[in-house]
């Protein structure tokens, strides 16, 4: 069954409509945060229409230029299950392990950042 935003989109772009599936998993392709993401997402768009990567940053990029309209229609494969994104970008489902190392590491941080307030009474 086609979700709501693929369904849009097939009707907005009509005979131009493209689709784009990036496969997010540790043997994909690694893309540094100083290369031009957006760039290298666009090339696959217009090429190959799918990306293998294990990068966080090429999953984000292809999700703002699905909300600029750049890409008609975007899906993320995550461990074999197909990920579909809502209107206004954000994925219908999120799993366990998929795109989230950035919050772990954040939540890591605030957590340890926290003890040694408390530790030094700088927090109360």
């Amino acid at each position: 069954m086609l979700n709501l935003v693929l369904y849009r989109n097939i009707l907005l772009s009509g005979l131009n409509y493209k689709h784009m599936i990036i496969d997010y998993c540790k043997e994909g392709m690694a893309v540094s945060d100083f290369e031009d993401i957006e760039g290298f997402v666009m090339s696959h768009y217009l090429n190959k229409n799918k990306i293998s990567t294990s990068s966080q940053s090429v999953v984000e990029v292809a999700r703002i230029l699905f909300l600029e309209g750049k890409i008609d229609s975007l899906q993320v494969q995550f461990k074999g299950q197909l990920i579909g994104l809502k209107p206004d970008g954000m994925f219908e489902t999120w799993p366990e392990g998929f795109c989230d190392l950035a919050e772990m590491l954040a939540q890591r941080l605030i957590k340890l950042q926290a003890k040694m307030y408390k530790e030094n009474g700088l927090v109360k």
